[in-house]
């Protein structure tokens, strides 16, 4: 099931996005800092997802601006203190030094200060937190798109139940034309003089034998015990995508083999709009987590 959910805050610009996947594949790219990060972020993703390709990133914040310089006077009165009782002593010495420039002496700690600030990683508590909330968007994002494959998959399963509604008011002329069909072969082979030689017990298991590769009573049995499980499953709490799938899977085999077996010409059509739903269906259910 896809998500995305993006947030801002300290340490930087948080991202979480993921698509669908058969399984669980979480892929991080966040800085080394705090130390055991991604081991908790990937516990938490586990924590609320179980299917798809998670992707989440942390992009830091930009580099530290530069502050304001300042000047401590206090601090630079000292020094020249301390530097013209360093040339004293040296003097009485004998020892000729020279005297510091300016821009060395406001190189000297303490006296100017500014630059750029330091910046240092967020801590771990404060990653998690933002990350929380993070996946909090990220579920809601989720929750909409569940409901809009909820209510998909819904209305393709009362298509189904639709189609097999049509296949059951269509079984009676079916089966006449069958019988017409049957009776009209015969009626050929009699007239070729082969009717005659024929056996008739062989003749009845034979046609008993197309009578049944016609019927497609138990492909529409299976399917509707199919459609009541997918019921269940879409009012049921928690992960079902690979229980869904399952029976989208087993649904659409099942409808494969009712259009193959569909000979009367308005239930072959229900048989191609049968099998036309039947993989919309799966493909919306390979999208549920």
């Amino acid at each position: 099931m896809t998500g995305y959910a993006t947030i801002d805050g300290d340490g930087g610009r948080w991202e979480l996005r993921a698509v669908n996947g058969r399984g669980l594949d979480i892929r991080l790219r966040v800085p080394p800092d705090p130390p055991g990060l991604e081991r908790v972020l990937r516990s938490r993703i586990t924590a609320r997802v179980a299917r798809g390709a998670v992707s989440a990133s942390l992009r830091p914040s930009d580099p530290a601006e530069e502050t304001e310089a300042f000047f401590d006077e206090d601090a630079f009165a000292s020094v020249l203190d301390a530097v013209g009782r360093a040339a004293d002593i040296a003097s009485t010495r004998g020892i000729d030094v020279r005297a510091p420039s300016l821009a060395e002496l406001l190189t000297l700690p303490g006296v100017l200060g500014g630059g750029v600030a330091s910046s240092s990683a967020p801590a771990l508590e404060i990653c998690l937190h933002r990350f929380d909330g993070l996946l909090d968007a990220f579920d809601r994002d989720r929750l909409r798109e569940g409901e809009a494959l909820r209510t998909a998959i819904a209305d393709h399963l009362r298509a189904i139940e639709g189609l097999l509604g049509r296949a059951g008011d269509h079984s009676g002329p079916a089966a006449v034309a069958s019988a017409d069909a049957l009776r009209g072969a015969l009626e050929r082979l009699d007239i070729a003089g082969a009717k005659a030689r024929a056996d008739p017990a062989r003749v009845a298991q034979e046609l008993a034998l197309l009578a049944i590769r016609s019927d497609a009573a138990e492909e529409v049995d299976r399917l509707r015990a199919h459609l009541t499980a997918a019921r269940t499953l879409l009012d049921a709490i928690g992960p079902v995508g690979r229980r869904l799938d399952f029976l989208a899977q087993e649904i659409q085999r099942e409808a494969s083999t009712f259009a193959a077996k569909a000979t009367f010409p308005p239930l072959a059509a229900v048989g191609l709009e049968l099998k036309v739903v039947a993989d919309r269906l799966r493909e919306q259910a390979q999208n549920v987590e």
